[in-house]
């Protein structure tokens, strides 16, 4: 094996090259890997279970990557709960026509 001093400035490219792609495929795969999970709601959410809450918003963060809102519910029992809910994007929200105006702070929603 050659040192890199003595190496050819073709066979330095060349070795370089795949350096790089082994790199980049290893990069890539780790991030695609992160992706995914940060956007499998089955890993967060209970996606089989249907729950209904109602109660009064207390916070509404109206923004990407996803619009969150917090609800003060009041249980069977006459306690407060906070359920945090969290909705899709600001973006496809809008294409469908719901926008910011829809709720506000103080509302009792269902």
């Amino acid at each position: 094996m050659k040192e890199v001093s003595t190496m050819s400035r073709s066979q330095f490219s060349a070795a370089g090259r795949i350096i790089l792609l082994v790199a980049a495929t290893v990069s890539g795969l780790i991030a695609s890997a992160i992706v995914k999970a940060h956007h499998a709601a089955v890993v967060t959410y209970d996606t089989d279970q249907i729950v209904e809450a109602e109660g009064e918003i207390t916070r509404l963060i109206w923004r990407n990557p996803h619009v969150r809102f917090t609800l003060a519910v009041t249980t069977a029992g006459n306690e407060t709960e906070t359920w945090n809910i969290e909705s899709i994007p600001v973006t496809r929200l809008t294409r469908v026509g719901i926008s910011e105006d829809l709720v506000s702070v103080g509302q009792n929603v269902r």
